[in-house]
């Protein structure tokens, strides 16, 4: 559905959106890394907590 919506725009839009769409992955996946990372770093600072 979305390949045929892209293929009916204009080359310049077709650009635009591409780049949209990749950084919207990057930007989710960097933000995957980070809330997990956080979410261990969370996990190491309250093990001692939950140990006791």
């Amino acid at each position: 559905m979305i390949n045929a919506k892209l293929q009916k725009m204009p080359c310049v839009n077709n650009v635009a959106t591409t780049r949209l769409y990749f950084g919207f992955y990057v930007l989710m996946v960097n933000y995957q890394c980070f809330a997990s990372s956080v979410q261990q770093l969370l996990l190491l600072k309250l093990s001692p907590l939950l140990i006791r």
